[in-house]
């Protein structure tokens, strides 16, 4: 095995010990209906459990409205709902943000929208219980198909409640926030050994998520969105079993457009969109892993991915995986990481990366593997201005069965590589190497390098490199 690949085990996942406890701040039950429907909801307290009915229903949409809507620890808010209903539209009119630290519960299959544009927080227990999607916003309004709107900033005007299916998020001035707080994810490994053809060995670590910290989660195939002005993922976990997880941040006077699809809902953004900031960090963890892996798109201004936070849409059978978005001015990605993998006969999915400056430093980067007969997903990069990769960071897709590597594509103004870090694709199994494609104006590599070898009976793969200039400082080179 060369020497650049025995450096970039990050590749594989990133083991991680101890534990992060986050103590969250949990405001008093709240849940109070504004009368400002046709059929007003109905709030019943049993218990812990706040019963939610009434309402007022138009065709398969069921639409609420309350002054107040936040759910502290250990208790429940439960969708009282017959299971005929589609969507449960619910809007929060008062001035104060919900705070949600419990559960939320609905019957059926139905979606649940949530919007508050005062804000929301959700806390180390705050919990989804619902077989349907879930949208939380902190939009003014929730735009319908037919043209009509269902207002949370002006609901003193008589509500025009439609069959229609929501077609969309209009933002108001300066849109709040959205928080997710919780203890961090805990991953375990096992080691798999691999044992090459020139007798080396490897530890393969296989990360495995602790599901004693559920967090927010959907049902399978479902959607998990949260969209809003500034988004902060502090500790959280989010998950969307071979579904969607969507991560937005607007600024004023926004739309975002709901596309419906097969796992639920899909946002749009107009060109010309104005974006604020996402942060995850305190070992945040989105996963849409599952038998077909999932797909997760973020979008937003300035996104940092750090402090062990990790990005992952793993394929775990026979079915293709999808794709990995992320959309922004300026990425950061610090101690963290973000992977497609394929454990089995499924393709991996691809990993898009977009902006003007993206940076990854600290053993951080983006990851595809191949462990069994599955092709590693393709990573595609684009800077429009600045890729700078440092501290053993990098961009790697290596193969461990009889599945092929993926291709790496990136395209930059300038790209620097230093401290160890570099772009790898190899082959430890049967599978080919997939190829590096490297467009860039300003290429500098310092004690960096890029491979693409193989310590199996494949050989390794191409590296295409098309630069206008291209400087090596002490630099390991390339490997092929």
């Amino acid at each position: 095995m060369s020497k650049l690949g025995a450096r970039w085990g990050w590749l594989l996942g990133i083991a991680i010990g101890g534990v992060y406890i986050w103590s969250a701040h949990c405001a008093s039950a709240q849940i109070t209906p504004d009368a400002t429907l046709p059929n007003n909801s109905i709030v019943t307290p049993s218990g812990n459990t706040i019963n939610i009915t009434g309402g007022t229903q138009a065709g398969s949409n069921l639409f609420h409205s309350f002054k107040e809507f936040s759910i502290p620890t250990g208790n429940e808010a439960f969708f009282n709902n017959t299971v005929d209903i589609a969507n449960i539209i619910t809007r929060v009119t008062g001035g104060s943000r919900s705070d949600i630290d419990g559960f939320i519960r609905a019957n059926g299959t139905a979606n649940l929208f949530l919007i508050n544009p005062n804000g929301i927080v959700f806390g180390p227990n705050a919990r989804l219980d619902i077989k349907g999607s879930f949208i939380g916003s902190t939009a003014s309004s929730l735009k319908f198909a037919d043209g009509t709107e269902f207002s949370a900033t002006n609901s003193g005007a008589p509500p025009l409640l439609t069959i229609s299916v929501p077609l969309g998020l209009q933002f108001g001035s300066n849109p709040k926030e959205i928080q997710v707080t919780g203890p961090g994810h805990e991953l375990s490994y096992q080691d798999d050994i691999i044992e090459y053809n020139n007798g080396s060995k490897i530890n393969q670590p296989i990360p495995v998520l602790n599901s004693s910290q559920p967090g927010l989660q959907v049902s399978k195939g479902k959607t998990l969105a949260l969209v809003g002005g500034n988004v902060s993922i502090e500790g959280g976990i989010l998950k969307s079993p071979e579904g969607r997880i969507e991560i937005g941040s607007v600024g004023s006077n926004q739309a975002v457009s709901l596309v419906p699809i097969e796992q639920g809902w899909k946002l749009g953004y107009e060109a010309g969109t104005s974006f604020a900031d996402i942060g995850f960090s305190g070992k945040s963890f989105l996963s849409a892993t599952g038998d077909g892996g999932g797909a997760i798109a973020i979008a937003g201004r300035n996104i940092n991915i750090t402090s062990e936070s990790i990005v992952r849409a793993d394929t775990l059978d026979n079915r293709n995986g999808q794709q990995i978005s992320i959309l922004g001015d300026a990425i950061v990605v610090d101690r963290s990481n973000i992977g497609a993998n394929s454990y089995s006969s499924g393709n991996g999915g691809q990993v898009k990366l977009e902006a003007n400056n993206i940076t990854f430093k600290n053993n951080s980067g983006v990851g595809s593997q191949a462990a069994a007969s599955g092709k590693a997903g393709d990573i595609t990069l684009i800077a429009k201005n600045s890729f700078v990769v440092s501290n053993q960071s990098g961009l790697g897709s290596p193969t461990f069965g009889v599945g092929n590597g993926g291709v790496i594509n990136v395209e930059a103004n300038s790209v620097l590589l230093e401290k160890e870090a570099g772009f790898g694709a190899s082959s430890f199994g049967k599978g080919g190497v997939g190829e590096i494609n490297i467009k860039v104006g300003d290429l500098v590599m310092r004690d960096s390098g890029i491979g693409s070898d193989s310590s199996s009976v494949s050989n390794g793969g191409k590296i295409n490199i098309n630069a206008n200039s291209f400087q090596l400082e002490r630099g390991l080179g390339t490997v092929t």
